[in-house]
């Protein structure tokens, strides 16, 4: 076997409260992970830069795909929304549409490898499909009254696509439970990382204490006060897998 140079990881299903959470290997040795959202109703800025933290901590690059952008009214604003955020690329593209999916070719070149992640009813089973230039892979349309979709794919599938690339498949997660969430998370919020670096204590929680340059800026506005709860939470998240407790 191959040593891992890059993983992508949740905590795994039946971890039981009160006891270290396991980590569960969904992907090992990608060049990418497409983190694929959505730009109807589903879309949410915050459950992207959890994700990003999550696939940070692996060490793999990641690649944002906002698709069905034909449902949107706005898509390159929301676009600029994510690439504000992310520190990486955003693609707003629609399968349906033929927008922007030439930004494929500039990835799955031969021997790279990329895995998609994502919701369930965002589309990673339609830019299966499009690559493959078949069917290879069940696809479902998403409920009307909220836009969720239904689990298409129950496994992980890799798949040896015409270009020579390979692209993995992975059930939808309708939310990420992170494993190793503290390890990515100066990453996908390398602002407030930055802005931490200048607090009075080095152990600050950006909470309460003193001197803190954070909270400093969540009250002069130059800091979002949507994505500060954001970066708590992920640390919450993190706290609560060391100790156990979900």
């Amino acid at each position: 076997m191959l040593e891992r140079r890059t993983k992508l990881s949740r905590l795994a299903a039946g971890s039981r409260p009160g006891e270290p959470g396991r980590e569960q290997v969904m992907a090992a040795n990608v060049d990418m992970v497409f983190l694929v959202s959505s730009l109807n109703q589903e879309f949410n800025l915050r459950r992207i830069e959890r994700y990003l933290s999550a696939i940070r901590a692996g060490g793999a690059q990641p690649v944002i795909l906002l698709t069905k952008a034909e449902l949107s009214t706005e898509p390159q604003r929301l676009a600029g929304e994510v690439a504000a955020v992310a520190g990486c690329p955003v693609h707003h593209l629609s399968v349906h549409a033929g927008l922007n999916l030439e930004i494929f070719g500039d990835y799955l070149k031969p021997g790279r490898t990329a895995v998609l992640v994502g919701s369930s009813g965002v589309g990673k089973s339609t830019i299966v499909n499009w690559l493959m230039e078949r069917q290879a892979a069940a696809t479902a349309s998403v409920r009307l009254k909220d836009a969720k979709g239904r689990h298409t794919t129950t496994y992980r599938h890799l798949f040896v696509l015409p270009s020579g690339g390979l692209l993995i498949d992975t059930p939808g997660i309708r939310e990420l439970r992170l494993w190793e969430a503290e390890a990515g998370r100066s990453e996908a919020f390398d602002d407030i990382a930055a802005l931490a670096r200048d607090c009075r204590f080095s152990d600050c929680r950006h909470k309460v204490e003193p001197g803190c340059a954070v909270r400093k800026a969540l009250t002069d506005g130059s800091l979002d006060e949507a994505r500060y709860l954001s970066y708590l939470k992920l640390g919450e998240s993190a706290e609560r897998q060391r100790h156990g407790k979900r």
